[in-house]
Parts: structure tokens; sequence; C-alpha cells
């Protein structure tokens, strides 16, 4: 399972701004912090949730800038934004996915300007699991 953590006060980062940087670094100690409390007494099949932080860096920043004129283009921007990124493998215990899934919620709820993107090896299994049930 890979996860990604956005925050629109965060996206665009300076690796240089070394004030901006320690309050994006703090951001993600809160975020550790909170999913501790929530996943103390649970024991990971064989990973176990983290984040590390992703940097945008001078060159990206300017090509971010630019409109994007296709989807493949919008991609790649959206890669060069400053976010947390974690990717878990859980092995043949497909719980712990799940699991994840419900720290990303409870994350969501504890920090409502937090934008969660998750996805494994199907692509964005939420979408896939509740396709019957979103409105045509």
């Amino acid at each position: 399972v890979e996860y990604k953590l956005y925050h629109p006060q965060y996206l665009n980062v300076s690796h240089q701004s070394r004030t901006v940087r320690q309050k994006f670094i703090e951001f993600g100690r809160s975020l550790i912090r909170c999913v501790d409390g929530l996943c103390a007494d649970y024991l990971w099949r064989k990973d176990c949730f983290h984040i590390e932080p992703q940097w945008i860096d001078e060159h990206h920043a300017a090509q971010g800038a630019r409109i994007a004129q296709n989807d493949d283009q919008q991609q790649q921007q959206q890669q060069h934004v400053t976010h947390f990124k974690g990717t878990v493998y859980y092995g043949g215990d497909i719980n712990d996915e799940w699991v994840i899934v419900c720290v990303l919620y409870k994350l969501s709820q504890t920090f409502p300007n937090l934008v969660i993107e998750v996805c494994d090896n199907d692509g964005q299994f939420l979408l896939i699991h509740c396709a019957y049930d979103l409105p045509h």
C-alpha cells in the first residue's frame, strides 16, 4: 500500500526555506504522534505505518508552474509537490491494508485540511470497492 499526505500550507515548501521546512517536519511529527496513539496496540504483520518527507526542488517547482497540457504532464506535476509518503508491504495479511485506511481516515478527521491519496497494486482500491455504490 502506498499513501501520500498533502497539506495545502506546505505544497510548495522550498528546500532552502529553513523555517517553513522545520514547520513541515514538525507537522510530520504531529502526524506520527497521532498514528502512534491510534496503533499503539496493533501488531503489524510485516511493515509498520511510516511517512517520509518528499521535497520539491527548484527545477520541479519551475516545471510545476506551467499549465499541464495533458494527463501525463499533470501527473508529473502532482508528483513534484512537497508531501509525506509511505509504503507498507503487508504480505499475505490484508488486514494491515484496512488498518492503514482506517488510520488515514482518522488522520483526515484530526487534520481537516489534509489531502490523502492511497493505492495498492490494483490502483485506487477504495474506488474499486465502492464502485457499485457510487451514483451513476
